[in-house]
């Protein structure tokens, strides 16, 4: 097992049942999040994933830490944020944990109206669940032990050189 600390970031890597993994803990903080997600991105890399499935990695992976740092803990509250990711063959698991206040889990239906608006008059905000779930495969939420938990599976493949 490796570690290595940048900042107020814990980065693990190893093995779990011959699968490898990545652990990071990291404040909730949007700087850290941002490192979190760009560790996530080159730990790809070196398993040989295509980088347009990193991308898309580092997209919805982007989008749920800062779903947890906005409303989890709100920009007054800082809490620890716990990430582990378990590559598989085809796919790529990333469990997010926080302690921050109790979310309801995603929504079931998310569509992306854009009709109703100019371009210029597009809100700022309010995609991110519509892109997380057209990204991946599968989304699990539950919130035990005063934890929210979010796993989300993404389809991968291999890059071949």
């Amino acid at each position: 097992m490796n570690y290595t600390r940048h900042g107020a970031a814990v980065a693990t890597y190893g093995r779990t049942q011959h699968r490898p993994t990545l652990d990071l803990n990291i404040y909730s903080d949007l700087c850290l999040a941002s490192e979190a997600v760009s560790r996530v991105g080159k730990w790809l890399e070196q398993e040989n994933v295509e980088s347009d499935c990193i991308g898309d990695v580092m997209l919805v992976l982007a989008e749920a830490l800062n779903n947890v740092i906005e409303h989890a803990y709100g920009s007054e509250q800082k809490g620890h944020i716990q990430i582990k990711a378990t590559l598989r063959a085809q796919t790529l698991s990333v469990q997010i944990v926080d302690r921050g206040k109790p979310f309801d889990g995603p929504p079931d239906e998310v569509s992306l109206n854009t009709d109703k608006y100019a371009l210029s008059e597009m809100p700022d905000g309010g995609f991110g669940w519509f892109l997380i779930k057209s990204l991946t495969e599968d989304i699990h939420f539950s919130h035990d032990g005063g934890q929210n938990k979010l796993t989300l599976v993404v389809g991968l493949r291999t890059a071949t050189f």
